[in-house]
């Protein structure tokens, strides 16, 4: 049913029939039926009139044509009259060649010089302007080149007012939707311009766009009513808005605009503030995704990068940067999946968005901007410095980052931003200035702050969150004489003690929204980082970064406030607790085994390694028990039940045999630390990564099954294991020589090419590596040095030995996950393997020491620790090794240590008639009766420098 206020289309005529019919039948004509059968007459009438008019007009038509075939050239000679009823009949008409004939005459009739015949000198008079130009608007939708006519007029009459002519404008675009129709015409036209040259139909639709903008300008508004100026400022504002939100999101526009003459002429920055504050709802496709904002976002991008940059104020550029902080939070990382040149048979307005895109992350060019925004001239901030335009420069950029950080496909963007600002000292500490000068740092303890998008706090959370990211991006390339680069000592400390104390904030919470946990990720990756530096200069005491143990205790209370912890700074925790947490998981995995029947693995001593590996690599599954027996060299089996000894002593010597380096798994770096041998194929042939996986599960289970063992690994392998990547500063655990000489080139002043180097690298075995695409023939310049110096260091610390390590961490992960020792530092997994390096404490070593055939109050037992106590640090780890086959104490303590350190009392008859002696296995040592505590310390300092094993006489 229509109401009265619709005019009917077919459907409603329908109905009105049906309706009123009933009516009739039920001779019920109540006020509604009247209505309707009103309404009804009323249609009908007016379609009845609409039918004669247009059939004396088809008439008129036809006579017009007869006059142009009779007049021919003298068709420009029509008075303005006969003009004025041309247009008035083809407005009415719908014959579109009309249309043309009548462009034909006013075309001829504005090009006459003769004012009695150029209508446009004879428009003395408002309404008459009026409808000439409406109709010419109408004609609009038939006639894309009526245009040009309607910005001339519109320029050109200085009969009428400018803000009488804005008034016509408005009027067009309301009632003959002229905006629209252009929009349309402007996205056919540059689809089909794949040359993106400026053609003269496309000049003059975006003239007619901007016209608006200029006459606007040019209005005395001192001189209108208030009334007038209310109407005048709110139909500029919906215009521009409709400019912008219509007109500047068409793809590739951009490249026409900055082509046209008028585009000084255009306010831009008004332009933009009438869209930034007009609420414009966002077009969301069924990709989730804003297609026109994001395309907006590229032509005002490239708009302010080619020409508006040097010509706008910071304050300008604030209301510029507002409207691009909304635009690009629909952004996805789907339309950047690619550089701009990855295909050329993909879309042409998406590849043109990739390359805007691309001018936006361009490292120079965003160096540029910033250091504009931020006023690099200045030592603080003047008054010239826009503080919002700062904030939402951050802003937008940090979405970019956020947005693209997970996407492989998307990297270059986040490596353009990263490249722009990490590498950028002065723009970075200017960044971290701004943030400590316009916001208070202690409110961000606030966390009620954060749920208020208007608070201070949620709005340099951006600033907080992209200098972050930036400053990482730096440390990650810089050494420890270099740290910590922008800071002075005091500010690194205060920075610092910020971080920790926020993290612990927002740590012992829930999440509160997306914002804070974006800034807690970017927050926690850099606070990581400066605790590696932390690790090795020691600037801060290590309990600081710690949480009390008040909220320890909470947070271990339940597994969503643990997870959460582990997952974004592990080290908020003790190194115990994090032990403590890992021995749990363990413990719990070796719960879910103990039910499962055991694996017998047979050992011939005199082919100890051979039968080893042969075996191992048959289990499926080494989380299960392993039950060893042991064949002596007469070919017997050697009586016993392993209820752990044996298989500790199976481990131990298994995994003493496979890191020894003369094996050929494992090389040696200078500080005589292990890492996987490059050249390990050479040793093993094509089983060299079988071998790894076989070393990889020995470590694993070793961990597994709290075993502590010899082999120390070099660093740089050892922030394998906790899953982080190695830059430039590891090489000194790996090759110290080689470190010093990228170090050398790094700051050499003179010109490198002088050094003959070039983009190769030489292997053990003589062979030349290419670190890039024909590298022999790049030259290493000044311009490219860093390039090769992090390339070199990326070969030698991940390249080369990738697929060995990748084979070890297989088999190292089915016994301990990554995502269990990622929480740790590489120290702290060497702890794990190796036990402490911390001196031996004896009181904790009495503590937790068993005992058999003997007690704590036996004179020998006493003895034993009085001979402890005269040991210095050196001989009380020869002992340990003595007993346990390692020299370190075991982690967290000999609580942990399994078997435990056991006593045994030997009796003998006289000094000389046997020495101390050790089961390894079972971590046991026998003790004779001496008859002094001297006499025990003589034969132990001798047993224990000997080597001498079980039962040794």
């Amino acid at each position: 049913m229509f109401t009265p206020y619709e005019r009917p289309g077919k459907k409603g005529v329908e109905e009105a029939k049906q309706s009123l019919q009933k009516a009739m039948e039920s001779k019920k004509y109540s006020k509604a039926c009247l209505n309707i059968q009103r309404l009804w007459r009323q249609f009908q009438a007016t379609e009845k009139v609409r039918e004669i008019i247009r059939s004396k007009t088809q008439s008129k038509i036809s006579d017009i044509k007869k006059l142009k075939s009779m007049l021919g050239d003298k068709l420009k000679n029509l008075p303005i009259k006969t003009l004025l009823d041309l247009i008035r009949l083809c407005k009415i008409s719908k014959d579109p060649n009309s249309v043309y004939e009548l462009r034909d005459w006013i075309e001829k009739s504005l090009s006459n010089p003769d004012p009695a015949i150029n209508f446009m000198s004879n428009i003395n008079n408002w309404d008459v302007f009026i409808y000439v130009i409406t109709s010419i608007g109408s004609l609009y939708k038939k006639n894309k080149d009526a245009d040009k006519f309607i910005v001339s007029v519109l320029m050109n009459t200085d009969k009428v007012s400018y803000f009488y002519r804005f008034l016509v404008f408005m009027q067009l675009v309301n009632e003959e939707m002229l905006l629209k129709n252009a929009k349309k015409y402007l996205m056919q036209e540059i689809l089909l311009a794949s040359d993106n040259v400026l053609s003269k139909s496309i000049a003059n639709t975006i003239d007619l766009v901007i016209v608006s903008n200029v006459l606007f300008y040019e209005i005395d508004i001192s001189v209108l009513k208030n009334e007038d100026k209310s109407l005048v400022y709110n139909g500029f504002v919906e215009i521009q808005a409709y400019v912008v939100d219509e007109i500047l999101s068409i793809p590739r526009i951009a490249k026409f605009i900055l082509q046209h003459p008028r585009f000084y002429d255009v306010k831009w920055k008004e332009m933009i503030q009438s869209y930034c504050y007009t609420q414009v709802a966002p077009t969301v496709t069924v990709y989730g995704y804003s297609e026109k904002e994001i395309f907006l976002f590229g032509n005002l991008w490239e708009l302010f990068q080619t020409r508006l940059l040097n010509s706008m104020t910071p304050s300008d550029i604030a209301h510029f940067l507002i409207t691009c902080t909304k635009l690009v939070k629909n952004l996805t990382p789907k339309l950047l999946e690619c550089s701009p040149s990855a295909s050329i048979v993909e879309p042409i307005n998406l590849k043109t968005l990739r390359r805007q895109i691309s001018l936006f992350t361009d490292s120079s060019r965003l160096g540029i901007v910033f250091m504009k925004i931020f006023n690099h001239e200045s030592q603080g901030f003047d008054d010239s410095f826009n503080p919002t335009a700062a904030q939402s420069l951050c802003e937008i950029y940090n979405i970019f980052l956020e947005k693209c950080r997970d996407s492989k496909e998307a990297q270059f963007v986040v490596t353009g931003i990263m490249g722009g600002l990490a590498f950028n000292q002065k723009i970075l500490y200017k960044i971290w200035k701004f943030l400590e000068t316009f916001c208070d740092l202690r409110q961000f303890y606030n966390l009620k702050s954060f749920q208020n998008q208007d608070s201070n706090v949620y709005k340099f959370s951006s600033v907080l969150s992209i200098f972050c990211s930036a400053y990482r991006n730096l440390l990650l390339i810089s050494n420890d004489e270099e740290f910590p680069y922008i800071f002075t000592k005091d500010e690194l400390l205060t920075f610092t003690f910020f971080s920790i104390g926020f993290i612990h904030t927002l740590l012992s919470t829930s999440k509160i929204n997306d914002t804070t946990e974006n800034l807690l990720k970017s927050l926690c990756q850099l606070l990581t980082l400066i605790h590696e530096f932390n690790t090795r200069l020691k600037f801060i005491e290590e309990k600081e970064f710690h949480f009390n143990q008040d909220t320890i205790d909470i947070i271990c209370s339940t597994q969503e406030a643990l997870n959460r912890v582990l997952g974004f700074f592990p080290f908020c925790l003790p190194f115990d607790d994090r032990a403590e947490i890992l021995i749990s998981r363990i413990m719990q995995t070796k719960d879910i085994y103990s039910g499962y029947q055991s694996t017998k693995i047979v050992v011939r001593r005199d082919n100890f390694m051979a039968d080893s590996i042969a075996q191992l690599l048959m289990v499926p599954d080494v989380r299960g028990r392993l039950e060893v027996k042991f064949i002596n060299i007469f070919g017997t089996v050697e009586e016993g039940y392993d209820a752990g000894g044996l298989f500790k002593e199976f481990w131990t010597s298994l995994s003493q045999e496979a890191f020894n380096p003369q094996y050929g798994l494992f090389s040696v770096s200078n500080d005589r630390c292990l890492y996987p041998n490059p050249e390990s194929e050479l040793f093993f042939g094509d089983k060299h990564l079988e071998m790894f996986y076989l070393v990889g599960r020995i470590l694993g289970k070793a961990i597994f099954e709290r075993i502590t063992v010899e082999p120390t690994f070099a660093e740089f392998f050892l922030r394998k294991m906790i899953g982080k990547y190695n830059f430039i500063e590891d090489l000194k655990s790996l090759d110290k020589e080689v470190y010093n000489n990228l170090m050398f080139l790094k700051t050499y002043e003179g010109n490198v090419e002088d050094l003959s180097l070039t983009f190769i690298v030489n292997t053990v075995g003589g062979q030349e590596i290419e670190l890039k695409p024909k590298g022999r023939d790049i030259p290493v310049t000044n311009l490219n040095k860093l390039e090769y110096i992090y390339k070199l260091a990326d070969y030698r610390l991940n390249l080369q030995i990738k697929n060995q390590c990748t084979a070890f961490f297989r088999g190292f992960s089915e016994l301990i996950p990554g995502n269990w020792v990622c929480c740790f530092t590489s120290y702290e997994m060497q702890k794990l393997i190796s036990g402490t390096t911390e001196s031996i404490d004896l009181q904790d070593l009495k503590a937790y020491t068993a005992y058999i055939d003997c007690s704590s109050w036996d004179d020998c037992v006493k003895n034993f620790w009085k001979v402890m106590e005269s040991f210095d640090d050196e001989e009380r780890s020869l002992v340990l090794k003595f007993v346990t086959s390692c020299h370190r104490p075991p982690l967290m303590g000999f609580k942990n240590l399994f078997p435990p350190f056991t006593l045994s009392k030997a009796r003998i008859d006289r000094d000389d008639e046997k020495l101390p002696s050790s089961q390894t296995c079972m971590n046991i040592l026998r003790i004779p009766t001496y008859s002094s505590w001297k006499v025990l310390r003589e034969k132990l300092i001798i047993a224990i420098r000997s080597n001498a094993g079980f039962e040794f006489r």
